[in-house]
């Protein structure tokens, strides 16, 4: 279907885990695993609250958006943003695409859903998006 131009879209949800525990499998672990085992992933997608800001956005509303993320930019950056967020929050999001940029040959964008459209498409990247480049 990847052949034909299709785009997989998902998303996380509650599962049962091998224990018959319930818990949530997040997209942040998805991603990865799948990335991993497409042969021809080479643009990812994180629709996500928002882009990586310097700061929290819900608290910080004037908060920049990272236009492109690098490991230089990663210790400036508030990582522990979202933390009532039991996937990982944007912390998890990163260290997720930190694995997967190993892997080259992959562009990585996280953008808030206003943007999802455009994301998905690969337009330009745009003001509101995150681009990652680690």
């Amino acid at each position: 279907m990847l052949e034909l131009g299709f785009v997989c879209l998902f998303h996380g949800d509650m599962v049962l885990n091998d224990r018959n525990e319930i818990c949530v499998l997040s997209g942040d672990t998805i991603a990865p695993t799948l990335a991993n085992r497409l042969p021809r992933c080479e643009r990812l997608c994180f629709i996500s609250a928002h882009a990586v800001h310097l700061q929290d956005p819900r608290t910080h509303p004037n908060a920049p958006v990272i236009s492109q993320l690098s490991d230089a930019d990663r210790a400036a950056v508030d990582l522990n943003q979202d933390n009532h967020d039991v996937s990982g929050a944007m912390r998890g999001k990163v260290e997720s695409i930190r694995q997967l940029c190993r892997k080259g040959n992959l562009t990585v964008t996280i953008a808030p859903p206003a943007a999802a459209f455009e994301a998905i498409a690969g337009s330009t990247p745009q003001p509101q998006f995150t681009t990652v480049v680690l």
